[in-house]
């Protein structure tokens, strides 16, 4: 409680207290009414929830998007109280065919899996969350390129620190 994080600038007696009245909440399942209320259309594809971002790729025909993935990638911040921010939904055509992805908003990191090809082909798209258009300016290649011994169906990106 003493050394806290340095981004929320509470005192200990603060801190204290939101500690207190989010107990008292989650025992009695009274949290209060929502910041927001945020309505995202289309079939998701594939989703992240990290540091404050949900990230949904999605289309419109779930035929379509089991054989050849989407495009589509809608990119909402979640409201919080600390630091304060206010929910926002913005979508974006990421130019690939997507499989998957994951992000990490402490790198403004996103990474996009492309649809596999059917040769095996396998690219994961390093890009910047605050604009999933351009690739990351820190990746040292912006697209990393692999192939696969076999097919791939089912898969699942995860981002730990910088690998």
């Amino acid at each position: 409680m003493i050394n806290g994080h340095h981004i929320i600038p509470l005192t200990t007696s603060e801190r204290t207290t939101l500690l207190h009245t989010r107990r008292a909440a989650f025992r009695t399942l009274k949290l209060g009414k929502p910041a927001a209320s945020i309505h995202m259309t289309g079939v998701c594809q594939a989703y992240d929830l990290v540091g404050g971002f949900y990230g949904k790729c999605f289309g419109y025909d779930i035929a379509q998007m089991e054989a050849s993935g989407t495009r589509m990638f809608t990119l909402t911040t979640l409201p919080s109280t600390s630091p304060p921010l206010k929910a926002s939904v913005k979508t974006y055509d990421l130019g690939v065919d997507t499989k998957d992805f994951a992000s990490d908003p402490s790198q403004d990191l996103l990474a996009v899996l492309e649809m596999p090809a059917a040769d095996g082909q396998i690219r994961i798209h390093l890009r910047s969350l605050s604009d999933p258009t351009t690739s990351h300016p820190r990746a040292a290649v912006a697209v990393l390129e692999a192939k696969a011994e076999r097919v791939v169906t089912e898969c699942m990106l995860d981002i730990a620190e910088d690998v």
